[in-house]
């Protein structure tokens, strides 16, 4: 079970059909995918919902190239994966892992929330750019907040990225908004690459800006491991944890914009499992909860990202939870509310 809530956001509505499918491709600079053949979309076939998630049957499909290496899956409920298994399957939600020894495994969060829906293109140093990465493989519809895509390969090297409008044909086709260089993936090191901030900020919001997290999955046997980050643009410090009003208690304190909620000096908490306990989120030295999640459940084993989206003040998006459980199988994230 991952963790539950209250029901999960549709973030692809009128774009669904267009939005999903599966394709292996070999990218650099090769783009002529055949079309993803999907089922579990549309009228005739319902897509299911399974422990408040959408899962999607698709088909692979392959392309042959030099480069970045990478297996598309994407779904409604904030779910791209990726893998890099051989041989053409078919199953609901797509399996992770898989990743070469090597190569760092990134994957990327759409989480501003006056941002358009967003392509993007790769930028290895001292090599042609490569996209746009979801236009290439089909998905029209871009990745719409508050998406994060699964983990995908990418050789250890030093890159930029540049997002594109949703329907870009080119690496030309860009929002007007500066690449972002010189990140830097490790061999072996899983990150987080998560578009932030108000692209029209007001008053004190944070502005747009792309941050980089490393990402640890990890976790003692019979544990589950929790990461608290701060991302919603108009909120001041917070604290997070068990239990609301006056039985509130912290795990994570005075946690700033941006950051990563610290305990004993590290970005995870490692502690025994939940079962239907109630977290909650207040301004640091507030008795006021602004965030109550009851009925939150996290297995043993589970390594869990809680990113705190939208905005304080409702506009334009309501502030929430995402919580992403960084170590299942498939890419598996829900917006709690």
């Amino acid at each position: 079970m991952v963790p539950s809530g209250p029901d999960i956001q549709r973030c692809l509505s009128e774009d669904v059909p267009s939005a999903q499918g599966r394709v292996r491709l070999a990218v650099l600079g090769i783009w002529k995918p055949a079309p993803p053949r999907v089922s579990g979309i549309g009228t005739s076939n319902p897509i299911r919902l399974r422990q408040r998630k959408l899962i999607v049957t698709t088909k692979l499909f392959r392309m042959c190239a030099s480069g970045l290496f990478v297996t598309v899956l994407v779904a409604c409920g904030g779910k791209v994966t990726f893998s890099e298994d051989d041989g053409d399957s078919e199953g609901g939600g797509g399996e992770g892992g898989g990743v070469a020894v090597g190569n760092a495994q990134v994957r990327v969060a759409h989480l501003s929330p006056d941002a358009p829906a967003v392509d993007f293109c790769l930028l290895p140093e001292g090599a042609p750019a490569v996209g746009p990465v979801l236009q290439s493989v089909g998905v029209n519809a871009g990745l719409s907040y508050p998406n994060v895509t699964g983990y995908l390969p990418v050789a250890a090297g030093t890159y930029g990225v540049r997002l594109l409008s949703a329907d870009a044909l080119s690496c030309d086709d860009t929002l007007g908004i500066p690449d972002v260089a010189g990140i830097t993936v490790s061999e072996d090191t899983n990150y987080t690459v998560a578009a932030t901030g108000m692209v029209s900020p007001a008053g004190s919001d944070a502005s747009f800006s792309l941050k980089v997290y490393v990402d640890s999955l990890d976790v003692p046997a019979g544990q589950i491991s929790v990461r608290f980050i701060h991302l919603s643009p108009d909120t001041p410090n917070v604290d997070v944890g068990l239990g609301s009003g006056p039985d509130f208690s912290p795990l994570f304190s005075n946690v700033s914009y941006g950051s990563v909620g610290q305990v004993a000096g590290g970005d995870y908490l490692q502690t025994d499992p939940l079962s239907g306990v109630t977290l909650s989120a207040r301004a640091t030295g507030s008795f006021s909860d602004a965030l109550v999640l009851p009925g939150v459940s996290v297995p043993a084993g589970a390594v869990v990202t809680a990113f705190a989206i939208g905005n304080l003040d409702g506009s334009p998006a309501a502030l929430r939870a995402l919580v992403c459980v960084d170590n299942a199988a498939a890419s598996s994230c829900t917006v709690l509310r």
